[in-house]
């Protein structure tokens, strides 16, 4: 199972990353931002996928992660700027 996790992830990074990492980058305005949030994603995956399993969406599974990480719809992130959307903590 964990080489079909592995083996799936690989792909679907180098499918989705670029097109991951510039909506996020898009959201958070910052390029080395949106690389870090999308491979806390990635890690994330890493752990959970094995016991889970592979998502239906991979790709859209990463997004959600980030969104979770990096809360837009916090009071804190739209009146404190980008630190406060920092930390929520993914899936």
């Amino acid at each position: 199972m964990a080489s079909d996790v592995q083996r799936t992830l690989d792909a679907v990074w180098r499918m989705e990353s670029g097109r991951l990492i510039g909506r996020i980058a898009r959201m958070v305005g910052d390029l080395g931002l949106a690389e870090d949030l999308a491979q806390e994603a990635l890690v994330e995956a890493l752990e959970r996928w094995p016991s889970s399993g592979i998502p239906d969406n991979p790709a859209a599974w990463l997004m959600t992660a980030v969104n979770h990480t990096f809360d837009l719809d916090s009071e804190e992130c739209l009146s404190g700027g980008f630190g406060g959307c920092l930390g929520v903590g993914l899936l």
